[in-house]
C-alpha cells in the first residue's frame, strides 16, 4: 500500500507520504468549515432553530481559525503548486502578459466653436477653418470619440444650412445691342445682387483659393460620414439640402471675380471671358436642377423628398 501512484517511474510521481498529508489537511479543512457553520447556526443571528444546534453541539471543541503558517504550509504540497502566487510567479505572469498599452491621448472637440451665423467673408472663411479642424479631431479620433461620424454630419449640416449664409441669385439684365463690330463690348446678360456679400465684398486672390480648399474638404469629410450611417427619408432629405447649400457656395465662389488677380476659370466661368476681338461670345456656367426635378427617381426616400 507505500507503493508510489502513477507507473512509468517519472519524475512527476507523487509518494504516499505526500498523499496522506494532503489527505489529512484536506480533512481538517472539512472539519474547520464543519465547526464555522455549526458556529454560525447557534449565533443569535442565524434564522431559525440556533438555539437547538447549540445545544447539540454543547462540549465541542470551539473552531478555530488556522494561522499564517499553518496556510502558508498548505501550499508547499505538490498538488497546490498552481495556486500559489509567489512573487517569483506574479513577476512571471507579468512577463508573459507584457506591458500595458498607454492610454489614448484625446483632444477636446469643441463643436460649440462653429455656432453663430456670418455676415462677411472672412467671418465665413473662419467659420469652415473651424469646422475643418473640429471634423479632423473627430475622425482621427474615432476609437476614443464615440458617434464620430454622426457628430460630424451633424455639425457640417449646421455649418452649411444654419451658418454660412447662401449667396443670393442672379439678377437677369438686358443686354444693349451693339450697332457694329467695333462697338464697346455689351454688358453681361446676368448681373449679381451687391446685397450679397459673397459678391459684394472684395475678395482677392488667396482668400478665394482658401475658401475653395476648405469647401472641397469639408465636403469630403462630409460625403465620408454621412455614407457611414443608416440611411433613412430623414437622412436622404438631410443630404440632398447639404449638398445642394456646398453646391450653391461653390457656384458663387467660382464666379467671383477676385480684386486682386482675377483668374481666368472664374471669368470663363462667369461668362465675363474677352474673346479675341474684344467681345464676350461666352454664356455664363451654372447649376440645373431642372433635369433632377423632371427625372424618375428609383428611390421612393429620394422621391418623397
Amino acid at each position: 500500500g507505500d507503493a508510489g501512484v502513477g507507473g512509468g517511474g517519472g519524475g512527476g510521481e507523487i509518494s504516499t507520504a505526500e498523499l496522506r498529508a494532503t489527505a489529512e489537511t484536506v480533512t481538517a479543512a472539512c472539519e474547520l468549515a464543519d465547526s464555522l457553520h455549526t458556529r454560525a447556526l447557534g449565533s443569535p443571528l442565524a434564522v431559525g432553530g440556533g438555539g437547538a444546534a447549540a445545544s447539540a453541539e454543547e462540549g465541542e471543541e470551539d473552531a478555530r481559525l488556522p494561522s499564517a503558517a499553518e496556510s502558508s504550509a498548505v501550499v508547499l504540497h505538490g498538488l497546490f503548486s498552481r495556486l500559489r502566487r509567489s512573487p517569483e510567479d506574479q513577476e512571471r505572469v507579468r512577463r508573459f502578459a507584457g506591458e500595458p498599452p498607454e492610454p489614448p491621448f484625446l483632444r477636446p472637440v469643441q463643436l460649440s466653436g462653429v455656432a453663430e451665423p456670418v455676415a462677411s467673408v472672412h467671418g465665413a472663411a473662419l467659420a469652415m477653418r473651424r469646422a475643418l479642424t473640429q471634423c479632423a479631431l473627430l475622425a482621427n479620433q474615432t476609437g476614443g470619440v464615440h458617434h464620430s461620424a454622426s457628430l460630424r454630419v451633424a455639425l457640417l449640416q449646421h455649418l452649411f444650412i444654419g451658418v454660412l449664409p447662401l449667396p443670393l441669385p442672379l439678377r437677369e439684365q438686358p443686354r444693349a445691342a451693339g450697332v457694329g463690330m467695333l462697338d464697346p463690348p455689351a454688358p453681361p446678360r446676368w448681373g449679381f445682387d451687391r446685397r450679397c456679400f459673397w459678391h459684394a465684398a472684395p475678395v482677392a486672390f488667396e482668400e478665394q483659393a482658401e475658401l475653395l480648399r476648405l469647401l472641397g474638404q469639408l465636403i469630403r469629410h462630409y460625403a465620408a460620414a454621412v455614407l457611414c450611417l443608416t440611411p433613412t427619408r430623414e437622412m436622404d432629405a438631410a443630404r440632398i439640402v447639404t449638398s445642394s447649400c456646398a453646391a450653391a457656395l461653390l457656384d458663387a465662389l467660382l464666379r467671383v471675380q477676385a480684386a486682386d488677380a482675377p483668374t481666368s476659370l472664374s471669368r470663363h466661368y462667369a461668362g465675363l471671358q474677352v474673346g479675341r476681338r474684344g467681345a464676350s461670345h461666352a454664356r455664363p456656367f451654372g447649376f440645373a436642377l431642372a433635369p433632377f426635378g423632371l427625372r424618375e427617381l428609383p428611390s421612393a426616400n429620394l422621391k418623397l423628398t
